[in-house]
């Protein structure tokens, strides 16, 4: 299952590689291409329902 990593904020770094906590990284984007291709590919392998698939695709409209 998708672990609670994926959840974690991150932020962009500075020169010397240090968070810019006022610089959050788009969440939207790690929803988008990490964690729903792995939901449906979770629905072609039968853990998740079908009817998963429209609750998955409401999580960031394209």
């Amino acid at each position: 299952m998708v672990g609670h990593s994926y959840f974690i904020q991150h932020y962009e770094k500075n020169e010397i590689d240090e968070n810019v906590k006022e610089k959050p990284v788009d969440f939207s984007f790690r929803i988008r291409y990490e964690i729903k291709p792995i939901l449906e590919e979770y629905i072609k392998d039968g853990i998740l329902k079908e009817s998963a698939r429209s609750v998955i695709n409401s999580l960031i409209e394209d």
